[in-house]
């Protein structure tokens, strides 16, 4: 089995926007929160991390094998890596 985790580096991992209010939603619940990104870059960026390397372990536990895509590298970069 293989698992592809999409993003986009730039604003997913490392919250790169501008500095300005964001409203961010849960896409779960609903739930909304407007922030400054600068105010909560580290701790989220730290969240973020420990969250992707808990899904890794469980897909080592498991024998998945855990493919990172940023969107914006393009796609014959993504298929030579996961098809090499």
């Amino acid at each position: 089995m293989i698992l592809f985790h999409l993003f986009d580096h730039k604003t997913e991992l490392d919250l790169d926007l501008e500095n300005r209010p964001y409203t961010f939603v849960d896409l779960e619940t609903g739930e909304k929160i407007k922030v400054q990104p600068i105010e909560i870059k580290e701790q989220y960026k730290a969240l973020k991390q420990k969250r992707i390397q808990e899904v890794k372990l469980t897909c080592r536990q498991y024998g998945i094998d855990w493919n990172e895509i940023d969107i914006q590298e393009g796609v014959s970069k993504v298929l030579d890596r996961i098809f090499s």
